[in-house]
């Protein structure tokens, strides 16, 4: 008679890992920078490792199998879902114009045609993360910084030109909750903003 040997229970911070693994899994499906559900991947790993070796029943790894399916699949439709991006719900995109003689004045603001945002557009230009508004009119619409307004660009010449009058949106572009659940996935660079924050407050203290 051959005896399997069962695994020895596991420790609790094997079982406390176990379970931050999901909560870093769902931050990767909500993730959407650069490098989107890619450092949640050891984790599904670990999972994956936990419950096939500390759960005798099957039912927990398909679990496990299951959270990940419903991880890549939303943060591959992230650009359609208004939960991420509040503004598709019937959003809109209000043109500002200063009124004449008093551009520093917001409430001088002369409000004019108003377009339907039909779409998000989430880009990663020099491994940022840059959302851009898809309007009714056809034109994608940048958010310019400085005045918080988007503003559509079109070409001239070899250039291209940002038109003269910005856009407010009606309703926030992003949901906050989602974003900083997505920047937990920035966790492999804690250490290194770490020493920088220790190194800046050393400096400070000794001026």
């Amino acid at each position: 008679m051959i005896v399997v040997a069962k695994a020895p229970p596991p420790s609790k911070l094997a079982t406390a890992v176990y379970y931050l693994s999901f909560v870093l899994m769902a931050s990767g499906a909500m993730n959407y920078g650069v490098t989107a559900y890619f450092w949640a991947i050891p984790f599904a790993y670990y999972a994956v490792g936990y419950a096939n070796k500390h759960f005798e029943s099957r039912w927990p790894l398909l679990g496990v199998a299951a959270f990940m399916a419903l991880g890549v699949l939303f943060n591959e439709t992230i650009e359609k879902n208004p939960l991420v991006f509040p503004i598709l719900t019937d959003g809109y995109l209000q043109e500002v114009r200063p009124a004449a003689g008093r551009s520093d004045s917001a409430s001088r603001e002369i409000l004019g045609e108003r377009l339907r945002v039909t779409g998000v557009n989430v880009g990663h230009p020099d491994f940022g993360t840059k959302v851009e508004l898809i309007a009714s009119d056809g034109r994608t619409y940048l958010l310019d910084s400085r005045d918080q307004l988007y503003y559509s660009h079109y070409p001239s010449g070899t250039q291209w030109e940002r038109s003269a009058f910005g856009f407010r949106p009606s309703a926030p572009v992003e949901s906050a909750v989602f974003k900083e659940a997505g920047n937990l996935m920035a966790y492999p660079w804690l250490p290194f903003l770490a020493y920088i924050a220790i190194k800046d407050a050393l400096f400070l203290s000794r001026l």
